[in-house]
């Protein structure tokens, strides 16, 4: 089961939110314009990492256990 819900809606930022308390754990900030593209995955050591990618031509990576 997830624990985690990640979003963003026509927003510069991404708002990691926990699933049971459905509350904002996390604002992933850094892009000038719009995000259009998020997607995650788990490293090798077990940490999520969260790629987004903007309209202001770059992509953020952010790393969290």
């Amino acid at each position: 089961m997830y624990s985690k819900l990640i979003n963003c809606y026509l927003h510069i930022q991404v708002r990691v939110y926990d699933v049971a308390s459905m509350s904002c754990s996390y604002v992933l900030a850094g892009h000038t314009e719009i995000v259009v593209c998020i997607d995650t995955c788990v490293s090798a050591s077990g940490k999520t990492v969260v790629v987004t990618g903007s309209k202001d031509n770059t992509v953020s990576c952010d790393v969290w256990t």
